[in-house]
């Protein structure tokens, strides 16, 4: 089974959120599904996401469940101006 993916994610404040289309391709079937995911992040590097799969095809391939888990791991994260503190007692992040 061949899965691809293309979709836009943002994290902040403990939360993420996740809007993908997804593509699932055994064999020679098709099934296309809009997947919604919210989640929880910590400190925007661990990510622990719940999804619903929405077929947008009539004849969704029936193996599939429409809940979606996930686990994901930021490589290369780098902290942004709103969850920086400085303890030095210099300036800010800037």
């Amino acid at each position: 089974m061949v899965l691809i993916t293309c979709g836009s994610k943002t994290n902040g404040f403990g939360y993420n959120a996740k809007l993908s289309l997804v593509s699932y391709e055994p064999n020679k079937s098709n099934d296309v599904r809009f997947l919604p995911e919210i989640g929880i992040t910590y400190i925007g590097v661990l990510n622990l996401n719940y999804g619903y799969s929405i077929p947008l095809n009539k004849n969704g391939i029936q193996e599939i469940g429409p809940h979606v888990f996930s686990i994901g791991i930021n490589f290369g994260y780098r902290r942004s101006f709103f969850n920086v503190m400085d303890l030095t007692g210099g300036g800010g992040p800037w």
